[in-house]
């Protein structure tokens, strides 16, 4: 098959378990040619992927996106705002030349640019969007969903990946998608922390108070000082504690790996509240919400003793490629 996988530009979640996903289409034959920007654009190339052209005409939706992130708060303000849309309409116009019938299959994750259609395999790991904005914010949540839910009635399939089960029946789930390669390095313990935000600079500043409270015990990779940031598990597999936020992608390695973790939530980001509500009370995790005075020194020693128990996660990419080819020879 000749498949078009768009990931999201945002943060680097979507995108290393697009590329585990895509690792398994390719061992079957089929080929991808990819759609993206920013850092997961960044990303895609240092794995040497084949890019579509319309790549570089793209602009990031998660640059736009972490500017409405401040001081550890969810807090998008009207210029935000405008300038996330601006970005998304300039994406959305861009995307309308695509030639569909190219294409056995067009893979999207969270790729809300593109118009779906019958061939589009839409990945997501949220049902709907939520908030505590106002009365202004909370209609315009109200109307995202309404759209949300109508671009998903024109694909082929939906997919949900998230931590836990779905509630809603519009999704096929098979479980979670696994990182990078899908393969965890071996574990170690070189007594450090290692303190990583994840595929964004929203917390930078927030990583630079917990990198000056830690001190020498600690590594902390970011996208202004580390070469391969993008990669942590190296350095995530010697650690004897990861510090980090509550995305997608974090959340699985930790778990797969047993790293005790303090993980950071920001206020009012539904997704990572959501994320982090399954670490809750677990021995060998502390969720603590970001810029709130967490005294890490204290946390990471009360975690030290105790055995991590992490939610238990299940990596579907075979499931989801069986599941692809099956769709496609039906309507074929």
């Amino acid at each position: 098959m000749k498949i078009l996988y768009i990931s999201s530009s945002v943060g680097l979640g979507h995108v290393t378990r697009d590329y585990r996903l895509a690792l398994e289409l390719k061992k079957r034959g089929h080929s991808l040619t990819w759609i993206s920007s920013g850092v997961a654009l960044d990303y895609l190339k240092s794995r040497g992927e084949n890019l579509h052209p319309m790549s570089n005409e793209l602009k990031s939706l998660g640059d736009q996106f972490e500017k409405f992130f401040k001081a550890g708060r969810l807090a998008p303000s009207v210029k935000n705002l405008t300038g996330l849309y601006r970005a998304y309409s300039h994406n959305r116009k861009k995307m309308s030349e695509i030639k569909s019938e190219d294409y056995d299959a067009i893979i999207s994750d969270e790729g809300w640019e593109f118009s779906g259609n019958s061939k589009t395999f839409f990945i997501t790991d949220f049902e709907g969007f939520s908030g505590k904005f106002g009365s202004v914010g909370n209609f315009l949540i109200k109307r995202l969903n309404g759209w949300y839910n109508s671009a998903m009635a024109r694909n082929a399939v939906n997919y949900y990946v998230g931590l836990i089960r779905p509630t809603s029946k519009n999704f096929r789930y098979f479980g979670q998608l696994y990182t990078h390669e899908g393969k965890y390095p071996e574990v170690g313990d070189k007594n450090y922390a290692l303190i990583t935000m994840g595929g964004t600079k929203a917390a930078m500043d927030i990583a630079e108070k917990i990198k000056l409270q830690l001190g020498a015990s600690s590594v902390f990779q970011s996208p202004q000082g580390s070469e391969r940031w993008f990669d942590p598990l190296p350095a995530m597999a010697n650690a004897s504690v990861v510090v980090c936020m509550a995305g997608y992608g974090t959340l699985i390695e930790i778990s797969v790996m047993k790293k005790r973790a303090i993980i950071n939530v920001p206020f009012n980001d539904f997704e990572q509240e959501s994320n982090a509500a399954i670490f809750m009370g677990r021995k060998g995790y502390r969720v603590v919400y970001m810029n709130m005075g967490t005294d890490y020194r204290r946390a990471i020693e009360e975690i030290a003793g105790e055995e991590p128990d992490p939610p238990s996660f299940r990596d579907s990419a075979a499931d989801l490629a069986d599941d692809i080819e099956r769709t496609i020879k039906g309507t074929s």
